[in-house]
């Protein structure tokens, strides 16, 4: 299994167009590069695809995302998205997701799914942990207790992978995402949020954490990537980062 990881896209329709257009299509042909070389399964992109929430900002992210899968040639079941804190509908917390939602119905994507039956081997998740954060309390992160009756349903002899946009050590609810870990459901975490100068790539037990780089940094010094991830016949994870030059 070949994921291609893309965490805190920004979508801002405060960006020059050009700029954001040249970055784009630099991103399109690194990805369909290494589709040729790798085969890519799968997309996912793990929260802030925009920068405030509005509808205009989903819609750029809904152009170039879906000229991504067709590059990829991905099937709509292995477009794996969730939101981050950037994506609510406004900058408080317990805020709405209304425009994110309206966005997954474009792609005929549930705010909360999972696509166990899909694939054979994998099962993905994806959750919300960005249901308390603010502008204020950006990593003010919660993991929903309907989150962990989702994974429940997961079938424990596949390999679970689960979406969420904050980093595991600034959940909030410790003992929800350690739950998830013991359940030895969750074999693969992919996250973002951070901002890291590389992928972070670490283990919490048996469960493997992907922590992405952004393709968009807020600070102009760090760098723009994304990750390829490889899950390899036995279960090992390696990561191959991509810079965005």
């Amino acid at each position: 299994m070949n994921i291609l990881h893309l965490t805190d896209l920004h979508f801002s329709t405060e960006d020059d167009y050009n700029h954001v257009a040249d970055k784009w299509n630099k991103i399109i042909s690194l990805a369909r590069n290494l589709n040729e070389r790798y085969s890519i399964d799968a997309l996912a992109a793990t929260g802030d695809i925009t920068c405030h929430g509005l509808e205009s900002e989903f819609a750029q992210a809904h152009n170039y995302l879906m000229q991504l899968t067709a590059v990829l040639s991905i099937k709509r079941e292995f477009l794996l998205l969730c939101p981050g804190n950037h994506d609510a509908d406004c900058g408080n917390a317990h805020s709405s997701f209304t425009h994110y939602e309206n966005f997954l119905k474009q792609f005929d994507i549930l705010p909360s799914h999972t696509d166990c039956d899909k694939h054979p081997r994998f099962s993905f998740q994806t959750i919300n942990t960005c249901t308390e954060t603010s502008l204020t309390f950006f990593d003010q992160a919660v993991i929903p207790q309907n989150s962990i009756d989702l994974i429940n349903t997961i079938d424990k002899k596949s390999y679970g992978v689960l979406l969420m946009h904050h980093q595991p050590e600034v959940i909030k609810n410790q003992d929800r995402l350690m739950e998830i870990v013991n359940s030895g459901k969750i074999r693969l975490i992919l996250c973002g949020h951070l901002h890291s100068t590389d992928t972070r790539l670490y283990s919490i037990k048996k469960s493997i954490v992907v922590n992405g780089m952004a393709v968009t940094p807020h600070l102009s010094w760090l760098p723009s990537g994304m990750q390829l991830v490889h899950v390899n016949t036995r279960g090992k994870v390696t990561v191959k980062s991509i810079f965005i030059y």
